[in-house]
């Protein structure tokens, strides 16, 4: 359950703000070390600047690729994080900019909260925790290193688990504006949304996109005869055949009654094969045994817009009406 760029549009801006805020803010305190002189020697005050400089650098990727920063980029930008924050609290002699340092913390841990699994979060507890320690036994006793210490503990390693904690409540609920509450399939938002990142992905990798429609045929008589429950347990089963035929890494969007419309990438000659192995008849598990007329057709990748989905949708249901005109159960293919 991690935050995917322009997927989740809606906090598409807090995270790029996020992750921005803590290049900026690192690049700003390595710089204000480096420039008063404030590290250990000579050489640290050098590697001062240079984290700033490499701060500075990822803010800009930040701010204009936040592709970047998605799955393993995202994982390796918080290790590059917290390292590079402990090499500044070595580098610097200064004892409250030490302290101030740890606060830097905190924006890794929201950007971990947001984007990286349970294991990078706990290294990433883990790191912080251990220079907090550091910096803490190196402190004078008294008052104000107390207080300093404690809002950097709090800053560093609260402020993560609070994130960590929200999130984990708002994704569920924002994701129900996404889909189909009957298949668990999406919906015609949660398709749209879906596109574009996939969209992004296949024209970053050179990969094809295809679009296959699939509809019940006759599925009128089955609500007729047996009934809207044993309706909705066909469309159920339906659904579970396009999820395991095309794999995790499809989307399967439900956006009428009785249609699923499938988006799925990959090299050309992979996509013709998984289109024409589609079962098109289902076992019959929870109801009547029902067959399904299915189009497919393929989808621009190197268009910034969604016309070419519902473009290569128009297709594929045209491709769809043709199989069902010859009596159902099969499939025409525009691949």
């Amino acid at each position: 359950m991690t935050w995917v760029p322009s997927r989740d549009r809606v906090i598409d801006g807090p995270v790029r703000v996020t992750t921005a805020m803590a290049c900026v803010s690192f690049a700003g305190w390595a710089a204000l070390a480096a420039s008063a002189d404030l590290g250990v020697t000579r050489t640290n005050t050098w590697v001062l600047w240079v984290l700033a400089g490499v701060a500075i650098v990822l803010a800009l990727a930040a701010a204009t690729a936040p592709s970047t920063f998605e799955g393993r980029g995202a994982v390796a930008f918080v290790v590059v994080a917290d390292v590079a924050i402990a090499v500044g609290l070595s580098a610097v002699s200064d004892e409250t900019l030490s302290i101030v340092g740890c606060s830097l913390f905190m924006f890794v841990g929201a950007f971990a909260a947001l984007l990286v699994g349970r294991a990078a979060i706990l290294a990433h507890v883990a790191i912080s925790s251990a220079c907090l320690v550091v910096v803490a036994a190196a402190a004078h006793p008294g008052g104000r290193t107390t207080i300093l210490l404690s809002l950097a503990t709090w800053l560093a390693l609260g402020v993560p688990v609070a994130v960590r904690a929200l999130w984990r409540d708002l994704r569920p609920r924002a994701q129900l504006a996404f889909t189909d509450p009957l298949t668990g399939a999406a919906n015609r938002a949660g398709l749209e949304r879906n596109f574009v990142s996939l969209r992004a992905l296949a024209h970053r990798r050179g990969l094809a996109v295809a679009v296959v429609i699939a509809d019940i045929d006759r599925f009128k008589s089955v609500n007729d005869v047996h009934g809207h429950a044993i309706g909705d347990a066909v469309i159920g089963e339906a659904a579970r055949i396009l999820f395991h035929h095309f794999g995790a890494g499809a989307t399967v969007a439900r956006h009428g009654g009785e249609e699923f419309t499938v988006l799925v990438a990959g090299h050309p000659g992979d996509l013709r094969y998984r289109v024409a192995s589609l079962p098109t008849a289902t076992q019959g598990e929870q109801g009547p045994q029902v067959t399904m007329s299915v189009g497919a057709a393929w989808c621009r990748v190197d268009v910034e817009s969604t016309d070419c989905l519902w473009r290569a949708v128009g297709t594929a249901d045209a491709a769809m009406y043709e199989a069902k005109a010859h009596g159902g159960n099969s499939c025409v293919s525009r691949l």
